[in-house]
């Protein structure tokens, strides 16, 4: 009896598997940037607020390039967010490889991601106090590569 049982197990678990989809999923839309710590349930309407000390120097966080990689290198801009940000250029923050008033980094050709790259200055000490930068990816000079409508903008608290 056990034998029988084993042998139509074995053949539901065979025929069983064929009704599966496959699980590739392949994106097909357009090309854009996103940050990847901004990936969280509820964006664009809330997203992670980062903290980071006073003097810390140059604090980092992943850019992601959702859609084909490119065979050259892509230079994409980033503004600090004028609305949401509290901090001063040049008190409490300075930008990386500034190209007129934006910041920028170059994803490597044939790379998927790369590092934006800011600043935070040592500011005069405030014990409790703090004040946010709000970045904000701009995509590339051309407009080839967009930034991400849900993923585009990331905060950082910068605790004096």
């Amino acid at each position: 009896m056990k034998k029988y049982f084993y042998i139509l197990l074995a053949f539901v678990a065979l025929t069983q598997t064929s009704c599966f989809r496959d699980p590739e999923v392949i994106y097909d839309g357009p090309t854009v940037v996103e940050f990847n710590q901004a990936i969280v349930p509820g964006a664009p309407t809330s997203f992670p607020i980062i903290n980071v000390n006073n003097g810390g120097g140059d604090v980092s966080t992943r850019v992601n390039l959702v859609g084909p990689q490119q065979s050259v290198d892509q230079t994409i801009l980033y503004r600090v967010d004028p609305v949401r940000t509290t901090a001063k250029e040049g008190l409490h923050y300075a930008l990386k490889d500034k190209v007129g008033e934006n910041g920028s980094f170059v994803i490597p050709a044939n790379r998927s991601f790369a590092d934006c790259v800011f600043t935070v200055l040592q500011a005069p000490r405030n014990a409790g106090a703090s004040v946010v930068v709000t970045l904000e990816l701009l995509g590339n000079a051309d407009g080839s590569i967009k930034p991400s409508e849900n993923y585009k903008r990331l905060t950082f608290r910068i605790l004096l």
